[in-house]
């Protein structure tokens, strides 16, 4: 069993696939299969093996590794490939994630919207209801650091909380959702005599005033 990076390439004009496997032989055989039936994942690749023929392709495999190397080395080999002017079938820069800093056209966002409607959406919510799977998980020391730096960075952004304040604007709980809120806080004396650090309290100030300044601008 051979495990490395692959690539399947089109003899006419050099742009090619690149992929990893643990088991390349069996994955080609895997992957031409599905290219001969017209089902592979990647269309740009399909529509060039519907125009062109089988005959005008090559499978090569281009480096051997260790399993735990496959990701790190397949993004190395595209990377090279793009830096070199040779074009390659796959759809984004990441290839552990091809969907990763593509933006949506709004013809696709309006299909997507489109898709989730209010059925969908109830269906989703019953579902997800008594949902016990992560139910007293507690997440590593390590994990918690990162998951705060993320959350610190993107909040860190103007876009990003721009957006979050556009999505509030005007929203309105419902009585239900209000009286809910108001039970859940009722003898919460959690911050209870609690007192702020001076720098605490002006990083506050300054915020509510940079709040309150955007507020009187927009009006």
């Amino acid at each position: 069993m051979t495990t490395g990076v692959y690539e399947i390439v089109n003899t006419l004009n050099g742009k090619r696939y690149v992929g990893q496997a643990q088991d390349v032989r069996s994955r080609w055989g895997n992957e031409r299969g599905l290219l001969r039936r017209g089902h592979f994942h990647n269309a740009h690749l399909q529509r060039a093996w519907n125009k062109h023929g089988e005959e005008m392709f090559d499978f090569r495999i281009v480096l051997e590794c260790e399993p735990h190397e496959l990701t790190r080395l397949e993004q190395a080999m595209y990377d090279m490939n793009i830096s070199a002017g040779i074009e390659c079938y796959n759809v984004g820069p990441f290839l552990d994630c091809p969907v990763r800093g593509k933006p949506h056209t709004p013809e696709a966002r309006a299909k997507m919207r489109s898709k989730f409607t209010s059925e969908r959406r109830s269906m989703v919510s019953t579902a997800m209801r008594g949902n016990q799977y992560n139910l007293g998980r507690k997440h590593t020391p390590e994990t918690r650091a990162r998951n705060s730096e993320a959350r610190r960075a993107l909040w860190s952004t103007p876009e990003y909380r721009t957006r979050v304040s556009v999505a509030q604007l005007g929203r309105k709980h419902t009585p239900e959702t209000r009286a809910k809120i108001s039970a859940v806080q009722k003898g919460n004396k959690n911050c209870l005599g609690r007192k702020y650090r001076p720098e605490t309290l002006a990083k506050m100030s300054a915020a509510r005033k940079a709040w309150w300044a955007s507020r009187k601008n927009g009006a």
